[in-house]
């Protein structure tokens, strides 16, 4: 073909593509964070923020990490970053959250 003309085989789904001249394939993997962060990691988070030993803090920061795991399966990057701060503020530099960190690149 010359010039301008394309011929565009349609079968298969063409949704978050650009087929512009400069075009590059976009697309959003909204699991991608979520499959970065190991289960266990997760959970044995969950276990060092249950055994802290202030009770308003422990409290404040299981609804951040419950925040935290609602942005990880919804991709919600500053969401991510900002009760992953909060709950390393809270817990520490432990093992798990440094994983978690790492993971994720935050660190």
């Amino acid at each position: 073909m010359t010039g301008d003309q394309r011929n565009f085989n349609n079968s298969g789904n063409a949704s978050n593509v650009n087929l512009g001249d400069d075009s590059k394939l976009e697309t959003t993997d909204t699991s991608q964070n979520i499959q970065q962060v190991s289960n266990k990691d997760l959970q044995e988070l969950k276990e060092e923020i249950i055994s802290l030993s202030d009770e308003k803090l422990r409290e404040e920061t299981e609804l951040h990490y419950e925040r935290f795991l609602k942005a990880l399966h919804e991709n919600e990057q500053s969401n991510i970053q900002k009760y992953w701060g909060w709950i390393k503020e809270a817990v520490g530099n432990t093992k798990t959250v440094l994983s978690i960190g790492a993971s994720l690149g935050l660190l």
